[in-house]
């Protein structure tokens, strides 16, 4: 079983990267049909910042590998559907009981395996997974993702070539970034509610409970 949804992940993430190849020769081609140059135009020094989000979203989509079987669950969630343990094992040993207590409890799949939260844990800094996690710092979670993925480059850009866009990048960057505090603190409401449905305890409860479970 384990190795058929690897097998399956790696297929969807050869799509996603023959996706990419396809989309890049399109832009060439067109490029080339309009006289100009596709690499000074999409690769210069003035619009690179642009360039960023989407390789930003390319980047979580290839390591993902969107859930051949699930439209908007990835490759490692299937994984653990299908009761492959490894998928997880890189992470600290009290995320790893975490996830598997979220997981069993009915956890929303598709925030149960965060980028953000994985590029923490692989540093071995406890985060709390999402269902465990208080709503401040689930705000505060999808917030930053969000922030580094868009708004992020928009003030860059703002400052390396305020002439590309009008000048009104950096303006754009604070709207996207009010919008995104905005659906964080609603998303992070409904977190929290399906915390409490799910009849999860908080993170220091269950932190508490499991060093005590280990070290009798």
């Amino acid at each position: 079983m384990a190795y058929e949804w690897r097998r399956e992940a790696w297929r969807q993430r050869l799509r996603i990267l023959a996706m990419i190849v396809g989309m890049a020769a399109i832009f060439c081609v067109v490029d080339t049909l309009q006289d100009g140059d596709m690499l000074s135009t999409m690769f210069s020094r003035r619009g690179w910042p642009l360039l960023m989000p989407v390789l930003i979203y390319c980047g979580g989509l290839l390591v993902t590998g969107l859930g051949p079987r699930k439209v908007g669950i990835d490759c490692r969630v299937l994984g653990l559907l299908e009761g492959d343990r490894s998928v997880i094992e890189r992470y600290p040993p009290l995320i790893q009981a975490g996830l598997l207590r979220a997981f069993k409890a009915g956890a929303d799949e598709r925030t149960l395996l965060p980028l953000m939260h994985g590029v923490f844990w692989r540093l071995r800094v406890p985060v709390p997974p999402v269902a465990f996690s208080p709503a401040w710092l689930n705000a505060l979670m999808f917030f930053l993702a969000s922030y580094l993925t868009v708004p992020l480059w928009l003030h860059v850009q703002d400052r390396w070539d305020p002439g590309i866009g009008g000048g009104s990048m950096g303006e754009t960057g604070n709207v996207v970034m009010v919008l995104l505090g905005v659906f964080a603190l609603v998303e992070a409401a409904h977190q929290a509610g399906e915390r409490r449905a799910l009849n999860l305890p908080g993170w220091c409860e269950f932190r508490r409970s499991w060093v005590e479970d280990t070290n009798p």
